[in-house]
């Protein structure tokens, strides 16, 4: 019987954090966060702390142990915060004339993360997955 010797995986990112910093403000900078106490909830990002280890399933994610994925929610009045000219138009044509779909509150920019889980064919190593669209960023209204 041979006894496998312990072996230590670092992950090393190539950017520097100066680069990560400013990132992240502008990550932040751009987010539709609702606000606490603001007297009209409109289309807006609303925060929704994820833990793997409370999920079914997802047992297998050992880092990150949990993170803010996001949601949106929240009414899209008249020319509110629009995603694109369609979602304009729509907006003007459903305040005038009552046709059609109501502009929703959706995700409009998403971003992935990055989770570290053992191998699923040798549980002695540890891999790194990026799952994608992954954390709600900002919403709109579509």
């Amino acid at each position: 019987m041979r006894l496998r010797s312990p072996s230590l995986n670092v992950l090393v990112d190539k950017e520097t954090n100066i680069r990560k910093k400013r990132q992240l403000l502008h990550n932040q900078a751009r987010r539709t966060d609702c606000y606490p106490g603001a007297k009209k909830r409109r289309c807006c990002r609303h925060t929704m702390e994820v833990v793997f280890k409370e999920l079914p399933g997802y047992e297998f994610v050992l880092q990150p142990y949990g993170f803010d994925a996001g949601y949106c929610k929240g009414p899209c009045p008249y020319r509110y915060n629009p995603a694109n000219h369609h979602s304009s138009l729509q907006s003007l044509i459903w305040k005038q004339k009552k046709v059609g779909a109501k502009p929703c509150c959706a995700p409009s920019k998403l971003d992935k993360l990055e989770i570290l889980h053992l191998d699923e064919h040798d549980n002695t190593k540890l891999k790194v997955a990026s799952w994608s669209n992954m954390m709600v960023l900002e919403c709109a209204c579509f």
